[in-house]
């Protein structure tokens, strides 16, 4: 038997050797991804700042305007019809000096693919303890118009979590929610003229003196703090305020009163609560059955179907559930399923698919991701992995559908290339989109 020993010196390597430690993408964890996942458009939109809210505008009139909120500017973009394929252009930007944790449409925005005589109008709540109305038209000034309301011993006493628009007959109104457990609803039509008066400018002067009182706000006080509040366009009277515990109540605020053109599901009592028996009986017991610790940023949020206001979907925990008003069932939901087990943050119906609804989770632990669920197929979500950790989804939002365009060469265009569903999605300085109809592929597990 003979035994062959080779002797290999330690400075004979190969002179094409490199130690992969410093080559090999997979090591590097600030090289770029080898190309980007085929899910992904090309647009990327920067902030230039971390962005924390997006918010697209879902009424009739402003379709195709998304606002976009930073530690202290809000853009508001406007989806080019004139591009084969998906692109914004910025149209307006306020300073508002302020990170900014909530963002409603006001329904008396109108985009500029609409009409000549565009409004661009929002309201946006800040970590300052602020709110503001933010306005431009053709007529104001290149850096927009703003008020201030809210803040001090007027409003607030903790942190801000939610706001929405209502358009009741009574005038235009705004409903705050807060950490405070309370449900203020901000009477505005003193500070915002109508669009019938001729002169609608929000001029601060001593001359608009009777218009620049401080607003009145309307408190509803609940048992917990609150996470959401979302006003439907079908049904303006009504609330839909979400709690920290599991619990979504709608409250007609404005009165009893039962209204001929009203949904059906709405006659039969002034205030629903609907509830996920999970999340209520860990704050009954104090006993988690998801690694989500109550009162928390991860503890969750709602939406209301833009084309159905008899359903509302919510993540809660680790999971999502969803109601129907036609069958209430003692608040319980009528399908649940699961989510990010590290905590849901947003659920989001999508207002041009109705069988689409997305689930994003706060949380570094999954990474930037977001899962898409189709109502028909619920148990299997398409998840879509933006980056690995430690980046994370700040806030997601659907875009809308640009309105119908009067101009041939548009339609045209619109008709021979249809839109996907798209989905901003906040990570980071940048505003990614995500073509929902796109499959996910394998998950990126390069660390950027």
């Amino acid at each position: 038997m003979f035994c062959l020993i080779v002797f290999v010196s330690p400075l004979e390597f190969r002179q094409d050797f490199v130690p992969p430690f410093t080559t090999h993408p997979a090591y590097n964890m600030f090289a770029p991804p080898p190309q980007d996942p085929p899910f992904l458009s090309n647009y990327v939109y920067d902030h230039h700042s971390d962005v924390h809210v997006v918010k697209s505008c879902q009424h009739e009139r402003g379709r195709g305007l998304l606002a976009v909120a930073g530690e202290s500017r809000v853009e508001v973009l406007l989806r080019d019809s004139s591009q084969k394929f998906l692109s914004l252009t910025p149209i307006a930007s306020f300073h508002v000096g302020a990170t900014a944790i909530a963002l409603d449409w006001s329904p008396e925005a109108v985009s500029p693919a609409s009409s000549d005589n565009w409004n661009i109008e929002l309201g946006v709540a800040c970590a300052d303890g602020n709110m503001r109305i933010l306005r431009k038209t053709p007529q104001s000034p290149l850096s927009g118009e703003i008020r201030v309301f809210g803040g001090g011993t007027t409003g607030h006493s903790a942190r801000i979590s939610s706001l929405a628009f209502s358009s009741a007959r009574e005038g235009m109104h705004v409903a705050s929610v807060g950490e405070d457990c309370n449900l203020l609803i901000w009477n505005l039509s003193k500070r915002i003229k109508s669009e019938d008066d001729p002169d609608s400018s929000m001029d601060l002067g001593d001359d608009q003196q009777d218009q620049d009182q401080a607003p009145t706000a309307y408190p509803i006080a609940f048992s917990h703090p609150l996470q959401d509040v979302i006003a439907h366009d079908a049904n303006a009277r009504v609330l839909l305020v979400a709690d920290s515990r599991g619990t979504v109540s709608l409250v007609d605020w404005a009165g009893a009163e039962v209204e001929e053109d009203a949904p059906e599901g709405w006659h039969r009592q002034r205030v629903v609560e609907l509830m996920d028996p999970r999340r209520v009986a860990e704050g009954i017991t104090g006993v988690r059955t998801s690694g989500v610790p109550m009162n928390s940023s991860l503890s969750g949020g709602a939406d209301w179907k833009p084309d159905d206001p008899n359903i509302i979907g919510a993540t809660y925990g680790s999971r999502w559930m969803i109601w129907d008003l036609r069958r209430v069932q003692g608040g319980k939901p009528v399908a649940t399923g699961e989510g990010f087990l590290s905590g849901g943050h947003r659920f989001r119906w999508c207002p041009t698919d109705e069988n689409l609804f997305a689930v994003s989770t706060i949380s570094p632990v999954p990474g930037a991701a977001i899962k898409v669920y189709h109502i028909s197929f619920p148990g299997a979500p398409r998840t879509y992995q933006l980056f690995g950790r430690p980046h994370r989804v700040r806030d997601i939002d659907w875009l809308t559908e640009l309105p119908t365009s009067s101009d041939a060469q548009t339609e045209e265009l619109q008709t021979r290339v249809p839109s996907p569903p798209w989905l901003a999605v906040a990570v980071g300085r940048k505003v990614y989109f995500v073509n929902a109809l796109e499959e996910a592929g394998a998950i990126n597990e390069y660390v950027i």
